[in-house]
Protein backbone atom coordinates (compact mmCIF):
# COMPACT_ATOMS: atom_id res chain seq x y z
CA UNK A 1 0.00 0.00 0.00
CA UNK A 2 1.37 3.51 -0.81
CA UNK A 3 -0.41 6.69 0.20
CA UNK A 4 -0.30 9.22 -2.48
CA UNK A 5 -2.10 12.15 -0.54
CA UNK A 6 -3.22 12.94 2.83
CA UNK A 7 -5.58 15.33 2.93
CA UNK A 8 -5.79 16.79 6.68
CA UNK A 9 -9.18 18.62 5.86
CA UNK A 10 -10.14 19.93 9.32
CA UNK A 11 -7.69 18.01 12.33
CA UNK A 12 -5.22 19.68 14.74
CA UNK A 13 -4.17 23.20 13.66
CA UNK A 14 -5.18 22.36 9.98
CA UNK A 15 -7.77 23.40 7.37
CA UNK A 16 -8.11 22.16 4.10
CA UNK A 17 -4.39 21.07 3.79
CA UNK A 18 -3.10 18.33 1.26
CA UNK A 19 0.03 16.91 1.09
CA UNK A 20 1.30 15.50 -2.08
CA UNK A 21 2.99 12.23 -1.61
CA UNK A 22 2.83 10.47 -5.10
CA UNK A 23 6.04 11.65 -6.61
CA UNK A 24 9.27 9.47 -6.49
CA UNK A 25 9.33 6.17 -7.30
CA UNK A 26 10.24 4.47 -3.46
CA UNK A 27 7.70 6.67 -1.79
CA UNK A 28 9.67 7.89 0.87
CA UNK A 29 9.17 11.87 1.85
CA UNK A 30 10.81 14.01 4.29
CA UNK A 31 8.23 15.97 6.33
CA UNK A 32 10.24 18.78 8.06
CA UNK A 33 9.28 22.07 10.46
CA UNK A 34 9.87 23.93 13.24
CA UNK A 35 8.36 23.23 16.31
CA UNK A 36 4.69 23.10 17.06
CA UNK A 37 4.27 23.34 12.95
CA UNK A 38 1.96 19.92 13.29
CA UNK A 39 4.52 17.35 12.39
CA UNK A 40 3.16 15.22 15.80
CA UNK A 41 -0.79 15.98 14.18
CA UNK A 42 0.01 14.56 10.85
CA UNK A 43 1.72 11.81 12.40
CA UNK A 44 -1.60 11.18 14.68
CA UNK A 45 -3.39 11.92 11.72
CA UNK A 46 -1.80 9.26 9.76
CA UNK A 47 -3.21 7.05 11.89
CA UNK A 48 -6.41 7.96 12.92
CA UNK A 49 -6.83 8.04 9.27
CA UNK A 50 -6.77 4.27 9.07
CA UNK A 51 -8.04 3.41 12.40
CA UNK A 52 -10.47 5.88 13.22
CA UNK A 53 -10.54 9.30 15.36
CA UNK A 54 -10.10 8.61 18.99
CA UNK A 55 -12.66 9.23 21.46
CA UNK A 56 -11.11 12.15 23.45
CA UNK A 57 -8.63 13.23 20.30
CA UNK A 58 -6.70 16.34 21.29
CA UNK A 59 -6.44 17.75 18.33
CA UNK A 60 -9.63 19.58 18.56
CA UNK A 61 -8.82 22.59 19.56
CA UNK A 62 -9.35 24.77 16.02
CA UNK A 63 -12.58 22.57 14.48
CA UNK A 64 -15.39 20.95 16.82
CA UNK A 65 -15.89 16.79 17.40
CA UNK A 66 -18.06 16.48 14.90
CA UNK A 67 -16.59 19.10 12.19
CA UNK A 68 -13.34 16.31 12.59
CA UNK A 69 -12.12 15.58 9.07
CA UNK A 70 -9.01 13.40 7.79
CA UNK A 71 -8.43 11.83 4.76
CA UNK A 72 -5.90 10.11 2.07
CA UNK A 73 -5.41 8.92 -1.16
CA UNK A 74 -4.33 5.16 -1.15
CA UNK A 75 -2.81 3.14 -3.88
CA UNK A 76 -2.02 -0.84 -3.88
CA UNK A 77 0.44 -2.41 -6.19
CA UNK A 78 -1.64 -3.52 -8.53
CA UNK A 79 -2.95 -0.07 -9.09
CA UNK A 80 -6.04 0.08 -7.85
CA UNK A 81 -6.74 3.55 -5.51
CA UNK A 82 -9.21 4.45 -2.58
CA UNK A 83 -9.99 8.26 -1.82
CA UNK A 84 -11.91 8.64 1.50
CA UNK A 85 -12.38 10.96 4.45
CA UNK A 86 -12.88 9.87 8.37
CA UNK A 87 -14.71 11.50 10.48
CA UNK A 88 -15.13 11.38 14.34
CA UNK A 89 -17.90 8.94 15.26
CA UNK A 90 -18.55 5.22 16.99
CA UNK A 91 -20.13 4.04 13.07
CA UNK A 92 -19.41 4.36 10.00
CA UNK A 93 -17.12 7.04 10.34
CA UNK A 94 -15.91 6.01 6.42
CA UNK A 95 -17.24 8.75 4.15
CA UNK A 96 -16.03 9.56 0.72
CA UNK A 97 -14.11 12.19 -0.30
CA UNK A 98 -16.64 14.77 -1.50
CA UNK A 99 -17.96 13.72 1.91
CA UNK A 100 -21.46 13.42 0.60
CA UNK A 101 -22.14 9.65 1.73
CA UNK A 102 -20.71 7.19 3.83
CA UNK A 103 -18.24 4.23 2.97
CA UNK A 104 -18.43 0.77 3.88
CA UNK A 105 -15.23 -0.19 6.40
CA UNK A 106 -14.55 -3.00 4.94
CA UNK A 107 -13.09 -0.88 2.10
CA UNK A 108 -9.85 -0.27 3.51
CA UNK A 109 -9.19 -3.67 3.98
CA UNK A 110 -7.43 -4.66 0.41
CA UNK A 111 -5.16 -2.13 1.32
CA UNK A 112 -4.26 -2.92 5.44
CA UNK A 113 -4.09 -6.58 4.89
CA UNK A 114 -3.74 -7.46 8.12
CA UNK A 115 -1.92 -5.17 9.56
CA UNK A 116 -3.30 -3.90 13.45
CA UNK A 117 -3.38 -0.61 14.96
CA UNK A 118 -0.91 -1.65 17.43
CA UNK A 119 1.84 -2.98 14.74
CA UNK A 120 1.09 0.01 12.62
CA UNK A 121 1.80 2.40 15.50
CA UNK A 122 5.25 0.38 16.12
CA UNK A 123 6.48 -0.14 12.72
CA UNK A 124 5.10 3.39 11.09
CA UNK A 125 3.32 5.32 13.56
CA UNK A 126 6.91 5.81 15.63
CA UNK A 127 7.21 9.51 16.97
CA UNK A 128 9.97 11.11 18.91
CA UNK A 129 9.56 9.21 22.32
CA UNK A 130 8.62 6.05 21.01
CA UNK A 131 12.10 6.40 18.96
CA UNK A 132 13.85 7.16 21.82
CA UNK A 133 12.53 4.41 24.00
CA UNK A 134 13.62 2.10 21.43
CA UNK A 135 17.40 3.40 21.28
CA UNK A 136 17.51 2.74 25.13
CA UNK A 137 16.37 -0.62 24.85
CA UNK A 138 18.62 -1.72 22.15
CA UNK A 139 21.58 -0.20 23.95
CA UNK A 140 20.98 -2.26 26.79
CA UNK A 141 20.23 -5.67 24.87
CA UNK A 142 16.69 -6.14 25.54
CA UNK A 143 13.42 -4.57 24.84
CA UNK A 144 10.83 -6.02 22.11
CA UNK A 145 9.97 -2.53 21.22
CA UNK A 146 13.66 -1.72 19.83
CA UNK A 147 13.46 -4.90 18.02
CA UNK A 148 10.74 -4.29 16.07
CA UNK A 149 12.00 -0.18 15.19
CA UNK A 150 14.28 -1.79 13.50
CA UNK A 151 12.86 -5.19 12.00
CA UNK A 152 15.63 -7.35 14.24
CA UNK A 153 12.97 -9.60 15.50
CA UNK A 154 14.57 -11.67 17.98
CA UNK A 155 17.57 -11.59 16.34
CA UNK A 156 19.95 -10.14 19.08
CA UNK A 157 23.31 -10.85 17.49
CA UNK A 158 23.19 -9.49 14.42
CA UNK A 159 21.03 -6.49 16.10
CA UNK A 160 24.16 -5.88 18.42
CA UNK A 161 26.21 -6.24 15.20
CA UNK A 162 24.14 -3.78 13.56
CA UNK A 163 25.14 -1.63 16.15
CA UNK A 164 28.71 -1.82 16.50
CA UNK A 165 28.60 -0.72 12.40
CA UNK A 166 26.47 2.15 13.40
CA UNK A 167 28.78 3.44 16.17
CA UNK A 168 32.21 2.66 13.77
CA UNK A 169 31.10 4.33 10.96
CA UNK A 170 29.16 7.47 12.25
CA UNK A 171 32.06 9.34 12.30
CA UNK A 172 31.89 9.48 8.39
CA UNK A 173 28.51 11.00 8.83
CA UNK A 174 29.10 13.73 11.73
CA UNK A 175 32.60 15.66 13.15
CA UNK A 176 32.55 18.21 15.38
CA UNK A 177 33.95 21.47 13.62
CA UNK A 178 33.73 19.73 9.96
CA UNK A 179 32.35 20.87 6.84
CA UNK A 180 32.71 17.59 4.38
CA UNK A 181 30.89 14.80 6.43
CA UNK A 182 27.24 14.65 4.63
CA UNK A 183 25.54 16.08 8.30
CA UNK A 184 27.83 18.76 8.39
CA UNK A 185 27.25 19.72 5.10
CA UNK A 186 23.35 19.42 6.08
CA UNK A 187 23.60 21.29 9.11
CA UNK A 188 25.36 23.87 6.91
CA UNK A 189 22.75 24.22 4.37
CA UNK A 190 19.85 24.04 7.24
CA UNK A 191 21.31 27.34 8.47
CA UNK A 192 21.54 29.05 5.37
CA UNK A 193 17.92 28.04 4.83
CA UNK A 194 17.03 29.55 8.37
CA UNK A 195 18.72 32.55 7.57
CA UNK A 196 16.80 32.50 4.46
CA UNK A 197 13.69 32.54 6.10
CA UNK A 198 14.62 35.04 8.41
CA UNK A 199 15.65 37.62 5.26
CA UNK A 200 12.48 36.69 3.73
CA UNK A 201 10.51 37.40 6.55
CA UNK A 202 8.82 40.75 6.59
CA UNK A 203 8.78 43.08 10.17
CA UNK A 204 5.70 43.66 11.69
CA UNK A 205 5.61 47.42 10.80
CA UNK A 206 6.43 46.52 7.41
CA UNK A 207 3.00 44.25 7.28
CA UNK A 208 1.30 46.77 9.14
CA UNK A 209 1.96 49.16 6.28
CA UNK A 210 1.05 47.04 3.58
CA UNK A 211 -1.87 46.51 5.70
CA UNK A 212 -3.14 49.55 5.75
CA UNK A 213 -2.29 50.41 2.20
CA UNK A 214 -4.37 46.75 1.43
CA UNK A 215 -7.16 48.16 3.33
CA UNK A 216 -6.72 52.01 1.35
CA UNK A 217 -6.62 50.26 -1.41
CA UNK A 218 -9.99 47.83 -0.84
CA UNK A 219 -11.71 51.40 0.27
CA UNK A 220 -10.75 53.02 -3.51
CA UNK A 221 -12.10 49.90 -4.58
CA UNK A 222 -15.23 50.14 -3.20
CA UNK A 223 -15.69 53.97 -3.83
CA UNK A 224 -15.27 53.48 -7.17
CA UNK A 225 -17.38 50.61 -7.22
CA UNK A 226 -19.75 52.82 -6.08
CA UNK A 227 -18.72 55.55 -8.57
CA UNK A 228 -19.64 53.40 -11.28
CA UNK A 229 -22.72 51.69 -10.40
CA UNK A 230 -24.04 55.56 -9.93
CA UNK A 231 -22.38 55.91 -14.08
CA UNK A 232 -24.41 52.76 -15.21
CA UNK A 233 -27.40 53.75 -13.38
CA UNK A 234 -27.20 57.16 -15.30
CA UNK A 235 -26.26 55.74 -18.58
CA UNK A 236 -29.21 53.42 -18.15
CA UNK A 237 -31.20 56.46 -17.46
CA UNK A 238 -30.25 58.70 -20.21
CA UNK A 239 -30.77 55.27 -22.22
CA UNK A 240 -34.48 55.20 -21.54
CA UNK A 241 -34.75 58.66 -22.07
CA UNK A 242 -33.45 58.36 -25.69
CA UNK A 243 -35.48 55.45 -26.21
CA UNK A 244 -38.30 57.04 -24.82
CA UNK A 245 -37.80 60.28 -26.97
CA UNK A 246 -40.23 58.75 -30.27
CA UNK A 247 -42.58 58.98 -27.35
CA UNK A 248 -42.16 62.07 -25.90
CA UNK A 249 -42.58 64.00 -29.51
CA UNK A 250 -45.61 62.08 -30.07
CA UNK A 251 -47.16 63.13 -26.81
CA UNK A 252 -46.59 66.79 -27.81
CA UNK A 253 -47.89 66.77 -30.80
CA UNK A 254 -51.02 64.98 -29.21
CA UNK A 255 -50.86 67.44 -26.36
CA UNK A 256 -51.21 70.66 -28.96
CA UNK A 257 -53.66 68.46 -30.51
CA UNK A 258 -55.60 68.48 -27.56
CA UNK A 259 -55.01 71.82 -27.05
CA UNK A 260 -56.66 73.25 -30.11
CA UNK A 261 -59.90 70.77 -28.43
CA UNK A 262 -59.82 72.61 -25.70
CA UNK A 263 -63.33 74.26 -25.81
CA UNK A 264 -64.53 70.49 -26.87
CA UNK A 265 -66.98 69.57 -23.95
CA UNK A 266 -65.55 65.71 -22.97
CA UNK A 267 -67.98 63.14 -23.23
CA UNK A 268 -69.04 60.95 -20.44
CA UNK A 269 -67.63 57.35 -19.83
CA UNK A 270 -70.69 55.86 -20.95
CA UNK A 271 -71.00 58.61 -24.52
CA UNK A 272 -70.30 55.11 -26.54
CA UNK A 273 -72.70 53.33 -25.25
CA UNK A 274 -75.80 55.78 -25.26
CA UNK A 275 -74.53 56.47 -28.54
CA UNK A 276 -75.16 53.14 -30.19
CA UNK A 277 -78.53 53.16 -28.05
CA UNK A 278 -80.08 56.36 -29.46
CA UNK A 279 -78.62 54.83 -32.84
CA UNK A 280 -80.64 52.12 -32.60
CA UNK A 281 -83.35 54.23 -31.27
CA UNK A 282 -83.37 56.74 -34.16
CA UNK A 283 -83.15 53.83 -36.57
CA UNK A 284 -86.23 52.07 -35.43
CA UNK A 285 -87.97 55.76 -35.30
CA UNK A 286 -86.71 56.06 -38.64
CA UNK A 287 -88.64 52.77 -39.86
CA UNK A 288 -91.32 52.85 -37.77
CA UNK A 289 -91.89 56.62 -39.51
CA UNK A 290 -91.26 55.42 -42.89
CA UNK A 291 -93.58 52.47 -42.27
CA UNK A 292 -96.38 54.63 -40.68
CA UNK A 293 -95.92 57.04 -44.13
CA UNK A 294 -96.27 54.26 -46.33
CA UNK A 295 -99.21 52.99 -44.87
CA UNK A 296 -101.07 56.39 -44.18
CA UNK A 297 -99.88 56.90 -48.49
CA UNK A 298 -101.43 53.54 -48.99
CA UNK A 299 -104.77 54.36 -47.24
CA UNK A 300 -105.30 58.56 -48.92
CA UNK A 301 -104.70 56.40 -52.02
CA UNK A 302 -107.13 54.19 -51.34
CA UNK A 303 -109.91 56.76 -50.01
CA UNK A 304 -109.52 58.70 -52.74
CA UNK A 305 -109.64 55.39 -55.12
CA UNK A 306 -112.74 54.12 -53.65
CA UNK A 307 -116.01 54.75 -56.19
CA UNK A 308 -119.01 54.36 -54.28
CA UNK A 309 -122.01 52.72 -56.68
CA UNK A 310 -125.53 54.80 -56.34
CA UNK A 311 -127.54 51.45 -55.75
CA UNK A 312 -124.65 51.26 -52.54
CA UNK A 313 -125.57 54.47 -51.24
CA UNK A 314 -129.52 53.84 -51.31
CA UNK A 315 -128.68 51.56 -49.01
CA UNK A 316 -126.05 53.87 -46.76
CA UNK A 317 -128.56 53.06 -43.37
CA UNK A 318 -128.05 49.18 -43.36
CA UNK A 319 -124.13 49.68 -43.87
CA UNK A 320 -124.32 52.43 -41.51
CA UNK A 321 -125.42 49.86 -38.85
CA UNK A 322 -123.07 47.06 -40.17
CA UNK A 323 -120.31 49.87 -39.82
CA UNK A 324 -121.43 50.20 -36.00
CA UNK A 325 -121.47 46.62 -35.31
CA UNK A 326 -117.97 46.23 -37.31
CA UNK A 327 -116.24 48.88 -35.22
CA UNK A 328 -115.29 47.17 -32.27
CA UNK A 329 -114.25 44.08 -34.63
CA UNK A 330 -112.24 46.43 -36.54
CA UNK A 331 -110.85 47.70 -34.03
CA UNK A 332 -109.64 44.79 -32.26
CA UNK A 333 -107.72 43.87 -35.52
CA UNK A 334 -106.41 47.13 -36.01
CA UNK A 335 -105.01 46.65 -32.48
CA UNK A 336 -103.40 43.09 -33.12
CA UNK A 337 -101.81 44.52 -36.77
CA UNK A 338 -100.39 47.45 -34.36
CA UNK A 339 -99.07 44.58 -31.77
CA UNK A 340 -97.77 42.49 -34.76
CA UNK A 341 -95.81 45.42 -36.15
CA UNK A 342 -94.45 45.84 -32.76
CA UNK A 343 -93.33 42.30 -32.42
CA UNK A 344 -91.99 42.42 -35.93
CA UNK A 345 -89.98 45.65 -35.07
CA UNK A 346 -88.59 43.89 -32.06
CA UNK A 347 -87.76 40.97 -33.92
CA UNK A 348 -85.84 43.12 -36.38
CA UNK A 349 -84.40 45.41 -33.17
CA UNK A 350 -82.89 41.67 -32.03
CA UNK A 351 -81.60 40.78 -35.02
CA UNK A 352 -80.35 44.48 -35.58
CA UNK A 353 -78.37 43.97 -32.22
CA UNK A 354 -77.08 40.49 -33.09
CA UNK A 355 -75.74 41.95 -36.26
CA UNK A 356 -73.56 44.42 -34.36
CA UNK A 357 -72.25 41.71 -32.32
CA UNK A 358 -71.20 39.86 -34.97
CA UNK A 359 -73.25 36.56 -34.99
CA UNK A 360 -75.64 37.10 -37.77
CA UNK A 361 -79.26 37.18 -37.96
CA UNK A 362 -80.17 33.90 -35.99
CA UNK A 363 -82.11 34.66 -32.98
CA UNK A 364 -81.19 31.56 -30.97
CA UNK A 365 -77.98 32.80 -30.12
CA UNK A 366 -79.15 35.50 -28.07
CA UNK A 367 -79.27 34.19 -25.28
CA UNK A 368 -75.42 32.82 -24.73
CA UNK A 369 -74.35 36.50 -25.28
CA UNK A 370 -73.91 38.94 -22.63
CA UNK A 371 -76.22 41.75 -22.67
CA UNK A 372 -75.62 45.51 -22.27
CA UNK A 373 -76.92 47.43 -19.56
CA UNK A 374 -78.98 49.35 -21.69
CA UNK A 375 -80.51 46.33 -23.21
CA UNK A 376 -81.11 44.80 -19.76
CA UNK A 377 -83.15 48.27 -18.97
CA UNK A 378 -85.27 47.52 -22.22
CA UNK A 379 -85.72 43.81 -21.61
CA UNK A 380 -87.33 44.95 -18.28
CA UNK A 381 -89.55 47.01 -19.52
CA UNK A 382 -90.98 44.38 -21.92
CA UNK A 383 -90.86 42.40 -19.26
CA UNK A 384 -92.67 44.33 -16.33
CA UNK A 385 -95.63 44.55 -19.71
CA UNK A 386 -96.04 41.50 -20.53
CA UNK A 387 -98.69 40.36 -18.32
CA UNK A 388 -100.79 43.78 -19.60
CA UNK A 389 -100.20 42.83 -23.42
CA UNK A 390 -100.97 39.11 -22.42
CA UNK A 391 -104.41 40.13 -21.00
CA UNK A 392 -105.23 42.81 -23.87
CA UNK A 393 -104.63 39.92 -26.63
CA UNK A 394 -106.83 37.55 -24.39
CA UNK A 395 -109.55 40.17 -24.06
CA UNK A 396 -109.30 41.08 -27.68
CA UNK A 397 -109.81 37.58 -28.62
CA UNK A 398 -112.91 37.33 -26.79
CA UNK A 399 -114.39 40.76 -28.53
CA UNK A 400 -113.28 38.78 -31.71
CA UNK A 401 -114.86 35.63 -31.00
CA UNK A 402 -118.62 37.74 -29.70
CA UNK A 403 -117.97 40.03 -33.04
CA UNK A 404 -117.56 37.13 -35.55
CA UNK A 405 -120.83 35.72 -33.83
CA UNK A 406 -122.27 39.10 -34.98
CA UNK A 407 -120.75 39.06 -38.19
CA UNK A 408 -122.49 35.74 -38.75
CA UNK A 409 -125.18 36.34 -37.57
CA UNK A 410 -126.02 39.88 -40.01
CA UNK A 411 -124.76 38.01 -42.98
CA UNK A 412 -127.67 34.93 -42.31
CA UNK A 413 -130.15 37.92 -41.55
CA UNK A 414 -128.19 39.20 -44.88
CA UNK A 415 -129.00 36.22 -46.93
CA UNK A 416 -132.85 35.67 -46.17
CA UNK A 417 -133.09 39.46 -47.24
CA UNK A 418 -135.26 39.15 -50.42
CA UNK A 419 -134.12 42.15 -52.98
CA UNK A 420 -134.46 42.47 -56.54
CA UNK A 421 -131.37 44.03 -56.63
CA UNK A 422 -128.52 42.32 -57.53
CA UNK A 423 -126.13 42.61 -54.65
CA UNK A 424 -123.15 41.91 -56.01
CA UNK A 425 -121.62 45.78 -56.45
CA UNK A 426 -122.96 45.94 -52.65
CA UNK A 427 -120.67 43.14 -51.38
CA UNK A 428 -117.74 44.11 -53.14
CA UNK A 429 -117.65 47.29 -51.68
CA UNK A 430 -118.45 45.73 -48.34
CA UNK A 431 -115.59 43.15 -48.66
CA UNK A 432 -113.25 46.24 -50.08
CA UNK A 433 -114.31 48.67 -46.83
CA UNK A 434 -113.93 44.97 -44.50
CA UNK A 435 -110.17 44.77 -46.10
CA UNK A 436 -109.47 48.26 -45.33
CA UNK A 437 -110.99 48.69 -42.19
CA UNK A 438 -112.03 51.93 -40.54
CA UNK A 439 -109.79 54.13 -43.32
CA UNK A 440 -111.21 57.18 -40.90
CA UNK A 441 -109.46 55.47 -37.74
CA UNK A 442 -106.37 54.07 -39.30
CA UNK A 443 -105.71 57.76 -40.79
CA UNK A 444 -106.37 59.41 -37.51
CA UNK A 445 -104.07 56.83 -35.66
CA UNK A 446 -100.99 56.93 -38.21
CA UNK A 447 -100.86 60.68 -37.70
CA UNK A 448 -100.66 59.86 -33.70
CA UNK A 449 -98.22 57.24 -34.48
CA UNK A 450 -96.39 59.80 -36.79
CA UNK A 451 -96.68 62.57 -33.72
CA UNK A 452 -95.32 60.02 -31.40
CA UNK A 453 -92.13 59.18 -33.45
CA UNK A 454 -91.24 62.52 -33.82
CA UNK A 455 -90.94 63.39 -30.22
CA UNK A 456 -89.47 60.60 -29.40
CA UNK A 457 -86.90 61.64 -32.17
CA UNK A 458 -86.82 65.31 -30.32
CA UNK A 459 -86.55 63.91 -26.79
CA UNK A 460 -83.50 61.36 -28.32
CA UNK A 461 -81.83 64.92 -29.83
CA UNK A 462 -82.42 66.55 -26.07
CA UNK A 463 -80.28 63.94 -24.84
CA UNK A 464 -77.37 64.52 -26.98
CA UNK A 465 -74.96 66.64 -25.65
CA UNK A 466 -73.12 68.26 -28.85
CA UNK A 467 -76.89 69.18 -30.88
CA UNK A 468 -78.75 72.17 -29.94
CA UNK A 469 -81.00 71.92 -33.68
CA UNK A 470 -84.28 70.81 -34.30
CA UNK A 471 -85.38 67.43 -36.30
CA UNK A 472 -85.61 69.40 -39.57
CA UNK A 473 -82.29 70.68 -38.74
CA UNK A 474 -81.12 67.24 -38.16
CA UNK A 475 -82.41 65.94 -41.32
CA UNK A 476 -80.26 68.09 -43.57
CA UNK A 477 -77.65 67.07 -41.57
CA UNK A 478 -73.93 65.61 -43.06
CA UNK A 479 -73.72 63.30 -40.35
CA UNK A 480 -69.77 61.04 -40.45
CA UNK A 481 -70.51 57.59 -40.57
CA UNK A 482 -70.02 54.77 -38.14
CA UNK A 483 -66.62 54.07 -39.29
CA UNK A 484 -65.22 57.66 -38.78
CA UNK A 485 -67.05 58.00 -35.58
CA UNK A 486 -65.32 55.04 -34.29
CA UNK A 487 -61.97 56.17 -35.63
CA UNK A 488 -61.99 59.52 -34.01
CA UNK A 489 -63.15 57.71 -30.73
CA UNK A 490 -60.42 55.17 -30.82
CA UNK A 491 -57.77 58.40 -31.42
CA UNK A 492 -59.35 60.24 -28.09
CA UNK A 493 -59.06 57.24 -26.33
CA UNK A 494 -55.31 56.23 -27.02
CA UNK A 495 -54.53 60.15 -26.60
CA UNK A 496 -56.15 59.82 -23.12
CA UNK A 497 -54.53 56.63 -22.49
Amino acid sequence: MRIDRLDLRAFGPFTDVSLDLSAGQHGLHLIYGPNEAGKSSALRALRQMLYGIDARTPDNFVHEYDKLRVGATLRNPDGTTLAFLRRKGNRRTLRSAMDDADLDDAALNPFLGRLEKDRFETLFGIDHERLAEGGKAIASGKGHLGQLIFGAGSDLVRLRKLQKELETGWSDLFKKGGQKPPLNQALAELAEARQAIEDASIRSADWAERTASLAEAHRLKVQNQSELDDLQRQTSRLERIHQAKPDLAQRLELLAALTTLADVPLLRDDFAEERRTVQEDIRVAEQTDAMSRDELKEIEEALGAIDVPEPLLVEAEAISELQLQLGGHQKDQRAMIKKRADHQTALDSARGHLRELGHGDDLSQAESLRITTTFSRRFQSFSDNHPALVKDCESSGKTIDVLTEKIDALSAALDNLETDRDPVDLRAAVDRATRKGDLHDQAADARKALKKLERQAEDALRKLPLWSGTLEDLEGLIVPGASTINRYLQELDDANA
